[in-house]
């Protein structure tokens, strides 16, 4: 079991969300490195400028 806490979504929100056709999901930069998708800040070839 893991230790994060667990959120309930309104079912007003949950609603809209299933009626969409298009939702749009803004993250920071830590939810994608926990899930394992490599970030560019760690890229070899990555550059600036």
């Amino acid at each position: 079991m893991s230790d994060r806490p667990v959120y309930e979504f309104p079912a007003d929100l949950i609603e809209k969300l299933r009626a969409a056709r298009h939702v749009a999901v803004l993250t920071g930069a830590g939810v994608s490195a926990e899930s394992g998708i490599p970030n560019l800040s760690r890229c070899a070839d990555w550059t600036v400028g």
